[in-house]
């Protein structure tokens, strides 16, 4: 409550989060585009399908996969099965969350909800996968287009999404670069980072009491 405390520091202390394992298992020969989180309607999986049979019309050589890690509704992701039908698109289930980013990529959140700020976003940023987004609650905070990601704007449109996952087909010299800076920013979300923050906002907050 910053009307109590008006010394107080006003920033965002984010989650933390610390790689266990962040072994390089990506396929040499294609693009893996992989989603991992709770398969629901509002999570955009969805899209992300449509949005991949868009692109495997005209790019149908096995260019790229797709994969989806995660779980929901058993009938909701039946449906979602026979709607991939024809695209290489898998179904991965529940994974530790560094087995799916060691073989990305590029990480697709394709909510279509304001996330405040969606937890996968830094994961994969400190695996050193940079992150396609649909430009909805927070998750721009973090995208930054074409320097840790990209973002797209109509949220519902798969071929909004497709757009940039055709120009994430095409990124060569660019990408290590977007390696380099996702891993920059996931700096940010250490452990120790997150504590001395919370050290530096509560000796802000006191110093307002006393």
């Amino acid at each position: 409550n910053f009307g109590l405390f008006p010394n107080a520091q006003r920033s965002v202390i984010y989650n933390a989060y610390a790689p266990s394992s962040t072994t390089d298992c990506r396929a040499k020969d294609k693009v893996t585009f992989g989603f991992i989180g709770r398969i629901a309607p509002t999570k955009g999986v969805g899209v992300l399908i449509d949005a991949a049979k868009l692109l495997n019309q005209t790019d149908p050589n096995g260019a790229f996969q797709v994969l989806i890690a995660g779980d929901g509704d058993q009938e909701y992701v039946s449906q979602l099965k026979v709607r991939a039908a024809g695209a290489p698109i898998y179904f991965l289930g529940r994974v530790k969350p560094e087995d799916l980013y060691n073989r990305c990529d590029w990480t697709v959140l394709p909510s279509i909800w304001d996330e405040p700020l969606a937890r996968v976003t830094f994961e994969s940023f400190a695996h050193g996968v940079p992150v396609i987004g649909s430009q909805t609650g927070g998750t721009p905070e973090l995208v930054a287009h074409n320097c840790t990601g990209k973002l797209y704007k109509a949220a519902l449109d798969p071929s909004a999404l497709a757009t940039e996952m055709r120009a994430a087909l095409q990124e060569t010299q660019q990408y290590s670069a977007l390696r380099v800076a996702c891993m920059n920013l996931a700096q940010d979300f250490l452990p120790l980072r997150t504590f001395e923050r919370y050290m530096t906002t509560y000796a802000s907050v006191t110093a307002g009491e006393r």
